[in-house]
């Protein structure tokens, strides 16, 4: 479901950017976590919160929850996480993480809600009872764009690499940003220095 703060969902919807409710957010913090060499899954660690209390106790009740959707368009992975707590940690496999990832956020509705009242919500949609049915969004975050090339983080290589071109002279270059490593060519002479400033820097 893409983010659109002008569109209507016909009901009320906690959201950025929208006057559904005149106050209150609600602030996911998703935080993929870094992937070691070695490793083949990847936590990602979730904060939900919420300031419209009345919703909080739709989730408190388990008539609503936190929902987390994971896509990858290239690798053709989608997964949907839930959880009633405030702070919830997931995992999935690396392989299924590779390249941009879309990480969607929402508070579902978990069963039938008839009886909701808040004082937040705007008089166009009158004063209540709202109701709402299982699966409808009660609330939906900013949706976060990640690109991940797990397979480059574990190899312990550096995403950007030299090499030489001869028919650079000193202190020319260009950048090269279509391979899978981006380099930067530059003269022989000034590569052997770049190398030598490398080993260096970085000792084995």
């Amino acid at each position: 479901m893409q983010f659109n703060y002008q569109k209507s969902f016909g009901y009320p919807v906690l959201r950025p950017g929208s006057r559904d409710y005149a106050s209150g957010a609600f602030q996911p913090t998703i935080i993929p976590q870094d992937v070691a060499k070695g490793e083949d899954t990847v936590n990602i660690r979730c904060r939900f919160a919420v300031s419209v209390e009345e919703i909080e106790s739709l989730i408190q009740e388990e008539r609503a929850a936190f929902v987390l959707i994971i896509d990858c368009r290239d690798t053709f992975y989608r997964e949907l996480f839930e959880t009633h707590d405030k702070s919830a940690d997931f995992s999935c496999s690396a392989d299924n993480l590779k390249g941009s990832i879309l990480l969607e956020t929402y508070i579902i509705a978990k069963k039938d809600i008839s009886d909701f009242y808040c004082p937040k919500i705007d008089n166009f949609f009158g004063s209540g009872p709202h109701g709402f049915s299982e699966g409808m969004v009660l609330a939906q975050g900013i949706p976060i764009e990640k690109n991940i090339h797990a397979e480059k983080l574990r190899d312990n290589r550096s995403l950007l690499t030299f090499s030489s071109d001869k028919e650079l002279k000193l202190g020319e270059w260009w950048f090269d940003v279509f391979s899978e490593f981006p380099s930067v060519y530059v003269s022989p002479e000034q590569l052997k220095w770049i190398n030598s400033s490398l080993v260096a820097f970085n000792p084995v």
